[in-house]
């Protein structure tokens, strides 16, 4: 008898959810938000014609996209300025798909065709054995210096160097000041792409010196310690320094103004700006 009314509630409490579940299914579910979720690929039509079906390319000469692109109602100039390309992998290295899109005040279009590349082994680069010494002034100039040396090259895939469309980011390293990490990366139109990495050991190295904050805010009355605002400070041997920082600046914490403060560490100075208000 129990179990019976126990299934009774059960089937009475589901009964109340899918009314209430389709009472406000409206408010849950905006019919603009579904029908754009549902039906954003059929906004777009496949009405793009490609003559030829399939593009080539052996990395000769410039690589036009829009070659034999037809689309009724509008003439090639119109859809060169009209049309956008991208360029999606394939299958393989060398098969990739080109993707077509247009919009007009009444139509959007899409289509797609597939290009074939020829002599692709895609992106290589070629870092040198001997990378270059830099001090810490040309840090972020190491490309420059890559660019002199014989052995550096990026491969575009063809066999096409283009080292000067790299990007070159750095990174110091936090625990050796003298050490400094570069990522070289390269990216061509066909969505392939080579990364690589070299660590730099600088010559020359100077003392090395960081503030936590290049401006401070204070009110009068306060004090001002400026070993509080030292982020690193390091010999060119790597060793601690902080107590060898030399402070200069006359801070008046007693009296509004704006003040400099001058760190130094054996040549490296830095300047703060300290703001009593």
């Amino acid at each position: 008898m129990k179990s019976t009314v126990i299934k009774m509630l059960i089937f009475i409490i589901c009964m109340i959810g899918v009314i209430v579940l389709f009472t406000f299914a409206d408010d849950l579910l905006p019919s603009d938000v579904a029908e754009y979720s549902f039906n954003q690929e059929s906004e777009y039509k496949d009405a793009f014609t490609f003559e030829p079906e399939e593009l080539s390319y052996d990395g000769t000469g410039d690589l036009d996209l829009l070659k034999g692109v037809m689309l009724d109602g509008y003439s090639a100039q119109e859809l060169e300025s009209m049309v956008f390309t991208r360029i999606y992998k394939g299958d393989s290295l060398s098969e990739k798909t080109v993707e077509y899109t247009a919009e007009t005040d009444d139509e959007k279009y899409r289509s797609t065709r597939p290009i074939k590349l020829y002599n692709y082994k895609g992106p290589k680069i070629h870092i040198p054995d001997d990378v270059p010494e830099i001090t810490r002034k040309g840090v972020g100039h190491f490309g420059d210096f890559l660019m002199m040396k014989a052995g550096y090259a990026i491969d575009d895939g063809f066999g096409k160097d283009v080292r000067e469309h790299a990007n070159i980011e750095y990174k110091e390293d936090t625990r050796e000041s003298a050490l400094v990490h570069y990522t070289i990366s390269f990216d061509n139109m066909f969505g392939d792409s080579d990364v690589a990495k070299v660590d730099v050991t600088l010559s020359g190295v100077p003392a090395y010196l960081a503030l936590t904050e290049s401006e401070v805010t204070l009110k009068v009355g306060d004090v001002f310690d400026p070993t509080v605002y030292i982020a690193r400070a390091e010999l060119a041997d790597g060793s601690e320094a902080r107590a060898e920082v030399h402070y200069g600046g006359d801070v008046n914490t007693a009296k509004k103004g704006t003040y400099e403060a001058t760190y130094d560490l054996e040549g490296e100075t830095l300047v703060q700006i300290v703001n009593i208000i």
